[in-house]
C-alpha cells in the first residue's frame, strides 16, 4: 500500500513539473525511492519539495487553497508554487518558497476592516528562508481610503519580525493594504538581521513599497517601485523606543510616482529612534510627490542619523504643472551626524512653483561634492 502511494505520488510529480529544469533530477530521487524498499522516511529523503497540490490545492484563482498551502508550509520543505491560489487567511512561512505562481487574497468589499487578513506571508523569528519569482497580490478594495489604520492600512504582503538571513528575489508585491514588504522587530524589539531584497517588483501598494523598521545589515538593491500611494517607495523608520541598530544600503534601484517621498529616513518619526546608517547608491528617483499643495520629496531624511551616504543618484523633481507645489529633490533635517552627497545628478521641472533641488540644515559634517544641479 505504501509502495503504491509512492507510485501515485511519482506520476503526479512527473505529470506536474514536465515542464520544469528539475524534472529529470527529481525522477532520478524518486526511483531511487520505489526501488529501495524502504518503507521509512522515502518521502522525506527523496522528495526535495512540496507543492500545495499535494494537499488539495486547485490553484485555479476561484477555491480557497489556504489549508492546502499552510499544510504545504508546515512541512518546513521548500514549496513551489505554479498556479494561482487564491487565500482568505495570512500564511505562516518555515521554508524556501519558488515558482512562477500568484498567492492573491480573495477579493472582499470589507478588505482593509480589521477583521480581514493582515498579510499574506508571515515570517516571524526564522532563519536562512529564500523567497523569489512569486508573485503576491492582496487585491485591495480600490475603496479603502487612506487614514484608517485602525482597519488594516498596517498589513503586508510580506512581513518578517526578528528573522535572520532571509534572501526576497525577483518577487512582484502589489496591491497591500499596507506596505508591499515589511522588515523590522518582533515583540521583544529585536531586530531581524541580514536581509537581502533583490530584483523585485512593488507595485499600487497602499502605504510603502518597502518599508525597513528594525533591521541590522538591510540590503535592497534593483528593485523597482511605482505608484505606492500612500507614502513612498522605500521608507526607513524605526518604531518608537524600540533600541534599533537599523542600517540600510539601498543600490540601483527606481522609484516612479510615490505619493509623497521616493525614499524616506526618519529616525525622529516615532520618538526618537536611531539608525545607524543609511545609503542611497546609484538609484533613480522620477516624478515622486503629489499634485496637492503640500511640500513633497524625492529623498527625506530627518533625525539622528549617525550616516546618510548619497551617492551617483539622478533625481528628478517634478512639480507636476501646479504653481502650489513645493517639492524638494534632497531634504535633511534635524541633526543626522554626518552627510555624504557625492556624484548625484538633480534635475528639477520647474513650472512656477519654488523648488528646491538640496535643502540641508541641522548636521554634523556635510560633505557636497561632484553633483549636477539642473
Amino acid at each position: 500500500e505504501v509502495m503504491e502511494k509512492f507510485c501515485e505520488l511519482y506520476k503526479f510529480v512527473h505529470d506536474f513539473f514536465d515542464n520544469l529544469d528539475l524534472q529529470e533530477e527529481v525522477n532520478n530521487w524518486l526511483e531511487q525511492a520505489l526501488k529501495s524498499g524502504k518503507l521509512m522516511t522515502l518521502f522525506e529523503l527523496f522528495v526535495p519539495y512540496v507543492t500545495p497540490e499535494m494537499y488539495g490545492a486547485k490553484g485555479d484563482g476561484v477555491t480557497d487553497d489556504t489549508s492546502a498551502i499552510q499544510q504545504a508550509l508546515n512541512t518546513k520543505r521548500h514549496v513551489i508554487f505554479t498556479k494561482t491560489y487564491l487565500i482568505s487567511q495570512p500564511l505562516n512561512v518555515y521554508s524556501d518558497i519558488s515558482g512562477k505562481g500568484t498567492i492573491m487574497y480573495k477579493y472582499n468589499t470589507n478588505l482593509g476592516r480589521k477583521d480581514d487578513i493582515d498579510n499574506i506571508l508571515t515570517l516571524i523569528e526564522q532563519e536562512n528562508i529564500k523567497i523569489s519569482d512569486i508573485t503576491l497580490n492582496m487585491n485591495r478594495n480600490a475603496d479603502f481610503t487612506y487614514g484608517e489604520s485602525e482597519f488594516g492600512e498596517w498589513g503586508y504582503n510580506i512581513v518578517l519580525r526578528a528573522c535572520k538571513n532571509i534572501i526576497i528575489e525577483g518577487i512582484k508585491s502589489v496591491n497591500a493594504q499596507g506596505d508591499g514588504i515589511g522588515i523590522g522587530q518582533n515583540n521583544n524589539k529585536v531586530d531581524s538581521e541580514n536581509i537581502f531584497v533583490n530584483n523585485c517588483m512593488l507595485a499600487n501598494n497602499y502605504r510603502n513599497g518597502i518599508s525597513v523598521t528594525g533591521c541590522k545589515n538591510c540590503v535592497i538593491d534593483g528593485c523597482f517601485c511605482i505608484d505606492e500611494t500612500g507614502y513612498c517607495g522605500i521608507i526607513i523608520e524605526p518604531d518608537a523606543n524600540s533600541n534599533s541598530e537599523t542600517d540600510v544600503t539601498v543600490a540601483n534601484c527606481t522609484v516612479k510616482q510615490s505619493n509623497k517621498a521616493g525614499f524616506t529616513v526618519s529616525a525622529y518619526q516615532h520618538g526618537g529612534t536611531k539608525i545607524v546608517r543609511s545609503s542611497f547608491i546609484n538609484c533613480n528617483l522620477y516624478k515622486t510627490g503629489s499634485t496637492t499643495g503640500t511640500p513633497q520629496y524625492s529623498m527625506l531624511f530627518g533625525g539622528e542619523v549617525e550616516l546618510i551616504e548619497i551617492i551617483r543618484n539622478y533625481v528628478f523633481t517634478n512639480t507636476f504643472n501646479n504653481p502650489q507645489v513645493i517639492n524638494f529633490g534632497i531634504a535633511v533635517s534635524l541633526w543626522p551626524k554626518k552627510v555624504v552627497i557625492d556624484g548625484n545628478n538633480f534635475v528639477t521641472d520647474y513650472v512656477g512653483s519654488a523648488p528646491y533641488s538640496i535643502y540641508v540644515c541641522g548636521h554634523d559634517s556635510f560633505i557636497f561634492k561632484n553633483n549636477n544641479v539642473n
